[in-house]
């Protein structure tokens, strides 16, 4: 049932590409829980591949989100601070 998930779960096992997941998470709009949940998970993703310079723009573009409580804005805000 949540689409967010379904989707990290298929770029993490090859299906879709990372910028798809997210493109299609920002279709959403920045105000809905799969762009925060995505956003994280794709921004995770780029962090754990070598890529902290693309992690940390998602995870900011995340981190401006109205939905402060969502656990993807969390984590991006919690990434952030660790990483800087």
């Amino acid at each position: 049932e949540y689409h967010a998930y379904h989707a990290l779960v298929r770029m993490y096992r090859g299906e879709i590409d990372a910028e798809t997941a997210l493109r299609e998470a920002r279709a959403k709009g920045a105000s809905s829980t799969d762009f925060a949940t995505v956003g994280y998970g794709v921004g995770a993703w780029y962090l754990y591949t070598s890529r902290p310079e693309r992690a940390r723009e998602i995870f900011t573009e995340v981190t401006r989100s109205p939905l402060w409580a969502a656990f993807g804005r969390i984590g991006s805000e919690v990434e952030l601070h660790r990483t800087n």
